[in-house]
Parts: C-alpha cells; structure tokens; sequence
C-alpha cells in the first residue's frame, strides 16, 4: 500500500477518496429520507379526503342492433380522520 517514500500509493488513494465520498453521498440521501419521513408522520395527523371515479365507453351489438354509449361512476369517497392524542404524537 506504501509508495517507496512513505507515502500512499496514488491508486489506493484515489479509491480512498472515492469510497470517502461516496459515503457522504449515501449520508446525504439518509439525511434526506429522515426529513422525509418527518413530513410524512406530520402530514398523517391531519385530516385527509380522497375521491375517485372512471369514465368508460362500451358498445353491444346483437342480431342486428346496436347500443353504444359512455359509462361513468364517481366515488367512493373517503374521509380520513386522525383520532389521536396530538400532543403526544407530536413529540
């Protein structure tokens, strides 16, 4: 590992500094994810309301008749409400 003089030998150097900053990438992206997940914890508390629906066309034909038409439907809708002791989920 040790160049004639003492010092480190410039490969092993170059992978050291690649795998030193490769950590602090990865703890970068670590930090990242926690505030994340901080976001998403705070945001559960708070009520929440989602709504879903689809919009289709359909055609039969049958002995020489035909029906064609658009199909829709709206819902279900749900509504979230936290029932928890804030103050203490908050900490």
């Amino acid at each position: 590992m040790q160049g004639p003089t003492g010092l480190v030998h410039p490969i092993y150097a170059r992978l050291l500094r690649m795998l030193l900053q490769q950590a602090e990438v990865d703890s970068d992206r670590v930090l990242a994810a926690a505030a994340l997940d901080a976001r998403s914890a705070d945001a559960r508390r708070y009520p929440s309301l989602s709504l879903s629906g689809s919009v289709g066309m359909g055609a039969v034909r049958q002995a020489g008749i035909s029906s064609e038409g658009v199909t829709w439907s709206l819902g279900p809708v749900a509504l979230n409400l936290p029932l928890t002791n804030q103050a203490a989920t908050r900490s």
